[in-house]
């Protein structure tokens, strides 16, 4: 009984453990798109700063 117990609990553990690693996958992807597209706005902005001069 107790074992049983246990078990169940450490399974969702090692789930959430999962979970919550993904979600963090999934955050750094987006974070490095993000990145990408921040800097092709950078550098759209200074090339059309530097026509405008």
């Amino acid at each position: 009984e107790w074992m049983a117990r246990h078990a169940s609990q450490l399974e969702d553990a090692s789930g959430l453990l999962c979970q919550l690693r993904a979600a963090q996958e999934r955050m750094a992807r987006r974070t490095s798109q993000l990145g990408r597209w921040i800097r092709k706005a950078l550098s759209l902005a200074r090339r059309a700063a530097s026509y405008g001069a």
